[in-house]
């Protein structure tokens, strides 16, 4: 039983935190780029939040393989415990209700510029170039407006 309950708080821990770090900047480009569809810095700025989006799949994937890889009991517990599913729905149960609560949960500004720019600096680490990718997430994806629908509206805080 307590097992079961701790594989159930991790995948659905794990599953949480991968939400926030996925939809948080895919969804505050969104009217970045409806605002100015043309414009170059829009795009270049939704490419870094997709880039963001890539590196946190990777980071999420690649801790998977070290648990595989240093507990390999562990990982196939987990691989076939009964409760997988039903930790992996409620994490994300859990992040769409605080998102429709409190609003759309981020790791942290922080969190987020140093993922741009550890993006950014694998192709090139010049300051320059570490600084104008910095202003450019802050000012198109940091600053976006909230995403509003019809009569809903979906604000951005801090997790």
């Amino acid at each position: 039983m307590l097992r079961e309950m701790a594989i159930l708080v991790a995948n659905g821990t794990a599953i949480y935190i991968w939400l926030s770090a996925l939809c948080a900047p895919l969804l505050s480009i969104v009217p970045t780029i409806a605002r100015d569809p043309l414009h170059a810095r829009a795009w270049r700025a939704a490419g870094l939040a997709s880039a963001i989006v890539v590196l946190w799949t990777t980071i999420m994937a690649a801790s998977m393989l070290l648990l595989a890889t240093l507990a390999p009991r562990t990982a196939l517990a987990m691989l076939e415990s009964p409760v997988r599913d039903v930790a992996l729905l409620a994490g994300g149960a859990l992040w769409l209700a605080r998102t429709a609560w409190i609003g759309l949960p981020r790791l942290g500004t922080d969190t987020e510029i140093a993922s741009a720019l550890a993006v950014v600096s694998l192709f090139r680490d010049d300051l320059e170039t570490l600084r104008s990718a910095e202003a450019l997430y802050r000012e198109r994806v940091l600053s976006a407006p909230a995403v509003s629908g019809r009569n809903v509206r979906v604000r951005v805080a801090p997790v």
